[in-house]
């Protein structure tokens, strides 16, 4: 897990006393893929196969060759776009859905490559890695230039950097206003299912940043405006909809090459505990896309028991 900065000069110069290389932090989910005995496999970060994910993977053919070519290694990758049932974001240069490397690592002991030979070795092979953002110093005008780089990052809705010496001894991230603030509606859309360490945490995030980027009364006050909308519009909107008896669901759809992968999902998601509707499923070019909402139950159970004048446990 990588550690994150809530102060961006202060923790360069804590932890980074030589050059180092800032790459785009994305906003998907995390997926190890390897070879195994010449069959691909890809887990995701709790270690499970996921029947959606291992057949997107295995369609890459350029990362399947390198990883048969290459057993000893593993590759690191961050699942993105708007087609996915874990954290569906637009990304222009993903389209419906891709994956981006941001690591290689020797599959057993777990050992990094070095930032320039991965990203060399994995270019050789097509394979397509997370923006590398530039390299800097430990010095006033190198973090002011990468302060410009997350302002621009900012202003285009992207999560985030990376902070990584080339030797991958050091990796720190440091996330957006734009991140933290799509976090914050997400977790108060479905109140009751974010802990109040995920929460509270975006919320420190914002305080340290408005301090560090030095907000004058008026940019504050927009910050608190915008930090206020976040919280407090999508927890009426979920009220509302519940109170008109809509269910707290979030929907996605997603393509599968056959609908028997798509079952081998919903089973999936079944074993993960995590509660669904099927609303249809119709043949495309591509495979079978499946409309289904996934249920926030703690959400739901809840408002639903406030509304009917269920007290608050204090």
């Amino acid at each position: 897990k990588i550690r994150r900065i809530l102060m961006l000069k202060e923790g360069i110069m804590r932890y980074f006393n030589s050059p180092f290389v800032v790459e785009e932090k994305l906003d998907g989910y995390n997926v190890r893929v390897c070879s195994i005995d010449g069959e691909i496999f890809a887990f995701t970060r709790g270690g499970f196969i996921c029947p959606f994910t291992l057949p997107f993977v295995r369609e890459y053919r350029e990362l399947c060759e390198f990883l048969k070519s290459h057993p000893e290694l593993m590759i690191c990758c961050e699942v993105v776009g708007r087609n996915n049932p874990y954290a569906p974001e637009e990304y222009p240069e993903a389209g419906e859905i891709s994956l981006f490397a941001f690591d290689v690592r020797m599959r057993e002991e777990g050992t990094p490559l070095l930032v320039y030979e991965r990203r060399e070795l994995l270019e050789e092979w097509s394979i397509p890695q997370v923006k590398m953002l530039g390299s800097f110093k430990a010095v006033d005008s190198d973090i002011k230039r990468l302060m410009n780089i997350i302002d621009e990052l900012n202003n285009a809705g992207r999560e985030g950097v990376v902070i990584k010496s080339p030797d991958m001894s050091v990796q720190v991230k440091y996330t957006t206003h734009a991140s933290n603030i799509g976090n914050l509606k997400h977790a108060f859309k479905f109140t009751f299912d974010f802990g109040r360490d995920f929460v509270f945490s975006r919320i420190v995030r914002e305080g340290f940043q408005a301090f560090e980027w030095g907000e004058d009364n008026v940019a504050l006050a927009k910050r608190a405006e915008v930090l206020g909308r976040a919280v407090l519009y999508p927890m009426v909107d979920i009220i509302r909809q519940l109170s008109e008896g809509e269910r707290a669901e979030e929907e996605y759809t997603l393509t599968f090459q056959r609908w028997s992968d798509a079952q081998q999902f919903f089973r999936h998601l079944r074993g993960l505990g995590i509660n669904y509707r099927l609303h249809d499923k119709k043949w495309s070019e591509k495979g079978i896309d499946v409309r289904f909402g996934r249920i926030h139950q703690p959400t739901e159970d809840r408002i639903k028991m406030y509304l009917s004048g269920g007290y608050w446990k204090e």
